[in-house]
């Protein structure tokens, strides 16, 4: 996406609105334009501190973080067959 393709931030977000309203993401389908822009903005945003030296950001204090696994980790058992 070029400059010329991404509107500014003000024309993309609907007037009295936040970027992204939901609490939860379990998909996309239900996501207006504007929000996925926005997951994809925010994305961006962590790429770039990952890629960093310094790792540290405040963004996330006071929140709680669950990562989800769905499948089955092979080297997981492959440990407990050993």
């Amino acid at each position: 996406m070029t400059s010329t393709d991404s509107p500014s931030t003000s024309a993309r977000f609907p007037a009295g609105r936040r970027a992204f309203p939901h609490r939860d993401l379990v998909g996309i389908a239900q996501l207006e334009r504007h929000e996925i822009l926005y997951l994809l903005e925010e994305a961006e945003q962590w790429v770039s501190l990952n890629r960093q030296s310094a790792k540290h950001t405040d963004s996330l204090a006071g929140l709680t973080i669950i990562n989800a696994f769905f499948e089955n980790s092979t080297r997981t058992l492959l440990s407990f067959e050993i």
